[in-house]
């Protein structure tokens, strides 16, 4: 500290440590030097010697090597920031003067612009990322205008086949003199024209196929309802005839048992006997054509059995009678 010197008031305090860091950023001081190593280059400069203090330098020195990598980084990206919106700018004024369009690249706008300062303001591979940030919407848009024009130029196109009545039985080489005048051919690229035209026809064939198809499966659909219906009908017609045959069955047998009733009443009757004096009987009930023989005969059996069975039945009950 220098020996007699009056103090200093804050202000000017203040503006001495300013012109000190004005000092070390003009000596080149980086955040990587030493005080000892950067002393000699510093000491004989006025602004050094403003700080009466040789700690204040000291701890100045020190707050500005510290400091120092954060001001660099900041003053960097501020640079940056700053070159990028004057590059945009230059960007913008090119599309206003018709310079980028969605063809424009890095490298023919660089034979227009390249004189401006802006544009050597930021390295290449910065510049390559704003043009494309800047062409990119104006390519997608000019990329959503082709796809709509093609697809009206299409759409008019399958219009003017519909109404041409172009099928799929139709040729390109007899079709094509005739659609030439037409506006809605005119508007599709000759390239695509055949293209298209073979599409639409192949389109009409499968539509044709389908329809077939589906005439086809509608039609075996009604057959094979006809043949349900059919198929339902027989069988209930033979649940009918079965119905109806085992009603009359039992009506025969009904009959054949009643005809035994009335003629049949001895126990030994002998069916080798009664079969022919049953088949004579008046009304047919010995000769149905709904009991065959041996139905018949087991009747006829079954009849005598019990003929038995009541006759031994009386006949015990006639000796219990006599026996009391």
């Amino acid at each position: 500290k220098l020996e007699g010197a009056p103090p200093l008031d804050a202000a000017e305090e203040e503006q001495r440590a300013l012109r000190f860091r004005e000092m070390l950023i003009d000596r080149g001081v980086t955040p990587f030097s030493r005080w000892d190593k950067e002393l000699p280059k510093i000491c004989f400069d006025a602004r050094y010697k403003a700080i009466p203090d040789q700690a204040k330098r000291r701890s100045l020195f020190d707050q500005f090597v510290r400091t120092r990598a954060d001001e660099l980084r900041k003053e960097k990206r501020e640079a940056l920031a700053k070159a990028r919106e004057g590059f945009r700018e230059l960007l913008e004024e090119a599309a206003a003067e018709g310079s980028l369009t969605h063809e424009t690249t890095v490298a023919s706008l660089e034979e227009k612009c390249a004189a401006d300062g802006r544009w050597g303001a930021l390295e290449a591979k910065e510049r390559a990322t704003l043009v494309e940030e800047r062409v990119a919407p104006l390519r997608k848009e000019a990329e959503e205008r082709a796809s709509a024009e093609t697809m009206a130029a299409t759409a008019g196109f399958r219009a003017l086949l519909l109404a041409k009545g172009v099928g799929e039985g139709s040729r390109w080489s007899k079709m094509k003199e005739e659609l030439a005048e037409e506006e809605a051919f005119q508007n599709v690229p000759k390239s695509q024209r055949e293209v298209l035209f073979r599409a639409y026809v192949a389109e009409q064939a499968a539509a044709g196929a389908a329809k077939e198809g589906e005439r086809s499966k509608e039609e075996e659909l009604r057959r094979q309802r006809e043949r349900e219906v059919r198929k339902r009908k027989e069988r209930e017609e033979e649940e009918m005839a079965a119905r109806r045959l085992k009603a009359q069955r039992q009506d025969a047998l009904a009959s054949y048992q009643s005809l035994l009733t009335e003629q049949v009443r001895e126990p030994d009757a002998s069916w080798r006997e009664w079969a022919p004096k049953l088949e004579r009987d008046p009304q047919g009930r010995g000769s149905n054509r709904q009991l065959d023989a041996s139905t018949m005969e087991r009747c006829f059996r079954d009849h005598v059995a019990k003929l038995y069975e009541r006759g031994v039945q009386d006949y015990r009950a006639l000796l219990r009678e006599r026996l009391r």
